[in-house]
């Protein structure tokens, strides 16, 4: 239609790959309305299709209809509007016009809160809290409002066309800043009440409603930035949605909206407030892999929690400070922190925290040794995780459990706790714990010799990682992609995953992963049938491993181990031993640049 009706206007209108994706943004922004599309299209005399989109804040000021036989209020997409506002009664419109604060869509009950005035005897009130639902059904009627059923519960939302009119006379009525204002209250209260039942039995049905709401949180955090807005309001809504952006994987979004508190976050009075977007923060940070910042954020917090002598946040705060140093690998003190949590839960009955503690000490005392200790306190973790419904915690235990298994050969066990992991986590929404319980998967699957199992694994995580923004992630699932691309015998696409595993890992600075990408080209030049490279490369890695004390993932070792004993197959001893000999004076630098060569 957008293109019919260009040329109508500009006979050498044409959808090109240049304008195709602003035509298409075009369309869904005017809600796919023939009469929107149609007046949009007529402006492409005046106005390219990428223009339009960089002045779509404008677009019922450009929506002019060319024609002049139509009838006066079907000549702009604004006077069509217009002519069905004007004939709604004074509820009806005030209502309209209020409900132009939401964005994404409503309920009857946030209606009610947000577009009623008090209701009291003696308030006056213009528009009444019982009248709500009626008007709803009324706008909804003359589809000016779109009512959209659901299992529990109908939501309501406009076309944005017609929201952007509504909000304009919401501004018209002097109103604007009180309707924001009941808006941000809303949302500030119903995060509140979401950070608490994210911890409960119903964390999933709670865990969607925030998802569902996700458009209006973001309005209501964008107003209160502004100068009229209640910015008291603000910072509790960011403290206590923080919690749905840690179980519902938005990281980069989470970390973005949160920043823009902290420049200030000394100045705020509400010391409880104050330590709990810290630790928050420090959460976020975590895992965008800023690792000393998120311990620097974590820090304070545990001081101003023992400050404040408030025993509940101190073990969220030793707990996330606990994370974070088994990272930096500081397993002593991550230890006593995750300790002193785990003690503070019980004493103060806190199962949610407890479990969440109790696993990741157990992860700590895995890495010190001592794994019969850290099996059991895993079987208590998820032992009290299913008692009390808590779904995010059993995809935690889980998860380490797994990794723990792995850790110690038995690849079997491990792989059906990951597969217990990626279950609860595809069910609760948990993208980053999906993704890495996938990549778990491809391990164990590579070191059963299930390839292809294992390239599928990869290529599913791969993708939930690119969603979430998790950098540190990327270059694993590529390589073992590579490895299942090298087993299906399509040597050129290993390469090319390779490169890309190597120039991720190159860029996060991180030397297991490139010297575990060098064996992967190792095995692509045994498969070439150029064993001597290959022997030397693998002479050139272990090499590096025993001079800087690294240690590889399990698959990287396996493919080391392979390719030097298929090497020396092909080759025989004495070209074996020479091409081994040669390969541990290499300079990994320049025999890494020249692999990066090979694929340009």
């Amino acid at each position: 239609m957008f293109a019919r009706r260009a040329q109508a206007v500009q006979p050498d209108f044409q959808l090109t790959i240049e304008n195709t994706d602003a035509v298409l943004e075009i369309c869904r922004r005017l809600d796919g309305l023939p009469l929107a599309i149609e007046l949009a299209a007529a402006r492409v005399k005046i106005l390219t299709p990428q223009a339009m989109l960089s002045q779509f804040d404008r677009r019922l000021d450009w929506l002019a209809r060319g024609a002049r036989d139509s009838q006066t209020w079907h000549q702009t997409l604004r006077s069509a509007i217009d002519w069905s506002y004007n004939l709604l009664s004074d509820s009806e419109r005030m209502l309209m016009r209020r409900l132009s604060v939401f964005s994404g869509g409503w309920t009857s009950e946030s209606a009610e809160a947000v577009c009623a005035d008090a209701d009291s005897p003696d308030s006056g009130a213009l528009l009444r809290r019982v009248e709500i639902f009626d008007l709803l059904i009324q706008l909804s009627d003359k589809s000016l409002i779109i009512a959209e059923p659901r299992e529990t519960e109908t939501r309501y939302r406009f076309l944005e066309t017609i929201r952007e009119f509504a909000h304009e006379k919401l501004e018209q009525a002097g109103e604007l800043t009180e309707i924001q204002n009941r808006h941000l209250a809303y949302y500030c209260a119903f995060a509140q009440e979401a950070e608490v039942r994210l911890e409960s039995a119903d964390q999933i049905l709670w865990a969607n409603l925030c998802e569902a709401e996700h458009n209006n949180i973001r309005a209501a955090l964008e107003w209160s930035l502004k100068d009229s807005a209640n910015h008291d309001n603000g910072l509790r809504l960011a403290a206590s949605i923080s919690l749905f952006w840690i179980f519902h994987s938005h990281f980069i979004e989470g970390l973005e909206r949160i920043n823009v508190f902290l420049p200030g976050i000394n100045d705020i009075p509400d010391k409880s407030l104050r330590a709990k977007l810290l630790y928050r923060s420090a959460r976020l940070l975590y895992w965008r892999s800023e690792y000393h910042r998120a311990l620097e954020l974590c820090n304070q917090s545990v001081a101003l929690c023992k400050e404040m002598n408030d025993p509940p946040q101190l073990a969220v705060a030793l707990y996330y400070q606990g994370e974070v140093l088994v990272y930096l690998n500081d397993l002593a003190a991550a230890r006593i922190a995750l300790e002193e949590s785990v003690a503070i839960c019980w004493q103060v009955h806190a199962p949610a925290q407890l479990n969440t503690s109790l696993a990741s000490l157990g992860s700590v005392l895995h890495k010190q040794g001592d794994h019969a200790a850290a099996h059991a306190m895993l079987e208590e973790s998820l032992g009290i995780a299913t008692r009390i419904s808590d779904h995010w915690s059993i995809v935690n235990a889980s998860q380490i459990r797994g990794y723990m298994f792995r850790l110690e050969g038995k690849f079997a066990e491990a792989q059906i706790h990951f597969e217990r992991c990626k279950e609860v986590a595809h069910m609760m929404g948990d993208r980053i714990n999906l993704g890495i319980a996938l990549s778990n998967l491809s391990n164990m699957t590579n070191m059963q010799e299930d390839y292809a199992g294992s390239g599928r694994y990869a290529a599913q995580s791969l993708r939930i990682f690119r969603a979430v923004g998790d950098e540190l992630e990327l270059p694993f699932p590529m390589r073992m992609m590579a490895y299942a691309a090298l087993h299906a015998g399509d040597t050129p696409r290993a390469r090319v995953l390779i490169r890309e595993s190597l120039t991720g890992n190159r860029r996060l600075e991180h030397i297991p992963g490139q010297l575990a990408c060098v064996v992967a080209f190792a095995k692509c030049s045994l498969a070439e049938k150029d064993a001597k490279k290959a022997v030397s490369l693998c002479a050139l890695i272990e090499t590096r491993m025993k001079a800087d004390g690294v240690k590889l993932m399990e698959p990287d070792v396996k493919a080391l181990q392979e390719a030097l004993t298929q090497g020396k197959k092909k080759l025989g001893r004495s070209a074996y031993e020479s091409a081994y000999a040669e390969g541990k004076s290499l300079q990994l630098e320049d025999e890494i640049m020249k692999l990066l060569r090979m694929i340009e």
